[in-house]
């Protein structure tokens, strides 16, 4: 019998488990600004599930970034706002 190859979300899942580590000296602030980062990579798991690729970094780090992106557009979205409001 042939070996599967993992879903997308399974891994990434394991991506993140290996980063437990890295968030553990974390201070507090600091690991709910990562696990938002974490959230951005499952709430974009489809579409980095669709790029084609052997790393599994590429489409992880296009899922934060994009997360990133619309949070940007948000702030400058509010800031317009109130600045016609002003």
């Amino acid at each position: 019998m042939g070996r599967t190859v993992a879903t997308w979300r399974l891994r990434i899942e394991q991506w993140m488990e290996r980063w437990q580590d890295f968030r553990r000296p974390l201070s507090i602030e600091e690991k709910l600004s990562f696990d938002r980062i974490q959230t951005a990579i499952r709430l974009h798991a489809s579409a980095g599930g669709l790029l084609p690729s052997a790393d599994p970094l590429e489409p992880i780090f296009l899922c934060v970034l994009l997360e990133q992106q619309m949070e940007i557009d948000r702030l400058r979205q509010r800031i317009d706002q109130m600045e016609e409001n002003g």
